[in-house]
């Protein structure tokens, strides 16, 4: 039985000794000490660290070895010789070396796991047709082509590719049924093959961060992807449809800068649940998602040219609506009658004031219009009877309606550095607000904003600065 870790060496002949210690189950060996005539024939797992290198024959050193993995041995240029003939070698990670090619003799290892990853120096691969389950080429910053074949089409679940510099997938993908999450992100493609779309058991697929001209998705994909990621895209201008996604529950687009469109049909993500849409340069957006009965949470946020919401209509699951940092003008009416909506947000838009709808919602619990040039709060009909949390700083009202101090759930009310052309002292009859924000730095006029409310509000109201 070992301790967690022991430190040691071992004599080899009248040579210099094996640096090595032993961390739970795995011989951790300093590969620049290694020597030819150095055993470790129990050990299983085995880490080979350091600066230096080593040419020596590993099978008569680790001859049982199943898991190997070279970690930040910045002094390899080149593995090992003979990796091919450790007989029960299943894993194998090469990581942190500077290596340019990967020696032919590490296709010939049936292997379960192979992970190839941050190499700066790596140029080559080749073809690796016997990894079984999962193939890792990740970090590695000069490679700019894969293998055409990329494991064992039949077995392989897993491709991470991320963060090379590849620019396309030259492997006969229809041929690999089996893989379930592939990760190309960070790299050089300009556009993926459609059939990566169309493998049946395809779960994840992860393509930020690349130059793509387009998604691969079409009428004739087919796959099981749940959750679709379109981030950092610079290049995508539209996106055409949304077939071949009918099994998404969450999209996510975000720092699309040159994205203009979108579909207007929805209604292939019928499983959808959250949207959110973010950084793109969308002027008008449909939103006619009446069909995602599924759809709980909308997000349309920070696309600074989105001036219109077009063909508006929520499904009744929707309750959170969080659409700030845009350039929208209105609030549609079927945002402001919606009869479940909990949540809405249009913080740092252009509005100017409220459809009545909305200033008789009772349902919504939070409702915030801060930093909207908003000069009128619905006038005196003001009766959101279930609203809990109100943000209007940085508006251009100038009173506030009465009948704020009216309702019977407002709790917490945000008014910043407003205007005011007196303080809304009637606040100090409500009976359920708890707290008034306000800005903590101010100029000498708000100041007497603020002293003034001090002195008319009870102690059940805390003056809360910001």
């Amino acid at each position: 039985m070992f301790l967690s870790v022991i430190q040691g060496f071992l004599a080899c002949s009248a040579q210099e000794p094996v640096s090595f210690s032993i961390e739970k189950d795995t011989v951790v060996v300093d590969i620049a000490t290694l020597r030819e005539d150095a055993s470790f024939p129990d050990w299983k797992t085995v880490r080979l660290v350091g600066e230096g290198s080593s040419n020596v024959h590993l099978p008569t050193i680790f001859p049982n070895v199943e898991t190997l993995s070279f970690h930040y041995t910045t002094g390899t240029r080149h593995l090992p010789k003979a990796l091919d003939q450790l007989p029960f070698l299943s894993n194998l990670s090469i990581e942190g070396t500077n290596i340019t090619d990967i020696p032919l003799s590490v296709s010939k290892i049936r292997l379960k796991r192979l992970e190839i990853a941050h190499n700066p120096l790596l140029e080559s691969i080749p073809p690796l047709p016997y990894v079984q389950n999962e193939l890792a080429i990740h970090h590695n910053r000069s490679l700019s082509a894969l293998p055409d074949t990329l494991g064992a089409p039949k077995s392989i679940t897993k491709w991470d590719f991320a963060h090379n510099n590849v620019r396309r997938i030259s492997a006969p993908i229809q041929e690999y049924n089996s893989l379930r999450h592939v990760s190309v992100a960070g790299n050089q493609i300009l556009q993926l093959p459609s059939e990566i779309a169309s493998l049946p058991r395809l779960e994840s697929l992860e393509l930020q961060d690349n130059p793509l001209l387009s998604l691969p998705f079409d009428e004739e994909s087919n796959n099981r992807i749940m959750q679709l990621k379109v981030h950092n895209l610079p290049n995508l201008v539209r996106i055409s449809n949304w077939e071949g996604l009918s099994n998404i529950r969450s999209l996510s687009i975000h720092n699309c800068r040159r994205l203009r469109s979108l579909p207007t049909d929805w209604r292939p993500l019928k499983l959808l649940k959250k949207i959110r849409i973010t950084d793109t340069n969308l002027s008008v957006l449909s939103l006619k998602l009446e069909a995602l009965r599924n759809l709980e949470s909308l997000a349309v946020r920070s696309n600074p040219n989105l001036t219109e919401l077009s063909d508006v209509s929520l499904p009744d699951a929707m309750q959170n609506l969080l659409l700030n940092r845009n350039a929208l003008r209105d609030i549609p009416l079927a945002v402001s009658e919606h009869p479940n909506l909990r949540i809405l947000r249009m913080d740092e838009n252009q509005l100017r004031t409220l459809p009545s709808g909305l200033c008789q919602n009772d349902r919504l619990l939070e409702l915030s219009l801060g930093n909207n040039p908003l000069y009128d709060l619905c006038g005196e009909q003001f009766q959101m009877s279930s609203l809990y949390f109100l943000n209007i700083q940085g508006t251009q009202l100038r009173t506030l309606p009465q009948s704020l101090a009216l309702l019977p759930n407002l709790e917490i009310l945000s008014i910043g550095s407003i205007p005011f052309r007196k303080a809304p002292l009637h606040l100090a009859n409500s009976k359920s607000l708890r707290v008034i924000r306000i800005l903590g730095t101010a100029d000498e006029y708000s100041e007497r904003i603020k002293k003034d409310l001090k002195a008319v509000l009870p102690p059940t109201i805390r003056l809360e600065e910001i």
